[in-house]
């Protein structure tokens, strides 16, 4: 009985030492196989030919997720108001403000300015009650330069202090309290 298990052993042992070494033969040119021949169907074949297609890779679709857009859009934002806030507090009058007496009662504080609209700019929560669309058009229409453009403020709690817009795509900073039209713009006097 085990001389059957030992007949079949080798068997199935020499049928992978052929199929691994001796089925194919190869024509060789300059170092590279080109051809094919294969022992057991007689067949030749080149090599590009022989070898299964390479399936290509399919790139998997990118599905938006409102809140997972919100959320990034979110960092971006956070981090340009950090920027703003910044530019501001290297000039000459921002570093003033903030080593003077009444500077613990003010706090540095920003809001997304629309150059659009003309008014400030609000990215609205998918989670909200009443959220705008979050949707990828929303999404892509955030890329505009437009809303690279921050209200900075030095202000006390209740609202009252310096501002000055920042533009991050210009790299420009203008005091709002000394400009009428931005005074209007942002509705820190009333619109006549």
């Amino acid at each position: 009985m085990y001389r059957v298990w030992y007949i079949a052993g080798a068997l199935v042992l020499w049928l992978i030492l052929y199929q691994s070494f001796f089925r194919y033969e190869y024509t060789m040119v300059d170092g590279n196989a080109v051809k094919r021949y294969d022992r057991l169907t007689n067949t030749t074949c080149g090599i590009p030919d022989c070898l299964p297609p390479t399936p290509t890779p399919v790139p998997k679709p990118t599905v938006f997720d409102p809140v997972v857009s919100y959320h990034e859009w979110q960092a971006r934002f956070d981090h340009e108001a950090r920027l703003a806030v910044l530019m501001v507090k290297k000039t000459e009058f921002g570093e003033e403000l903030m080593h003077s007496p009444e500077a613990k009662h003010f706090a540095w504080t920003t809001e997304w300015a629309d150059q659009v609209a003309g008014s400030v700019f609000v990215l609205h929560d998918p989670k909200s009650d009443h959220p705008l669309a979050m949707d990828p058009a929303y999404s892509e229409s955030l890329h505009d330069p437009k809303f690279h453009v921050e209200l900075v403020c030095f202000c006390n709690s209740a609202g009252s202090g310096y501002r000055w817009e920042v533009d991050l795509n210009k790299k420009t900073i203008t005091y709002v309290n000394d400009d009428p039209t931005l005074e209007k713009k942002y509705g820190l006097v009333d619109s006549k």
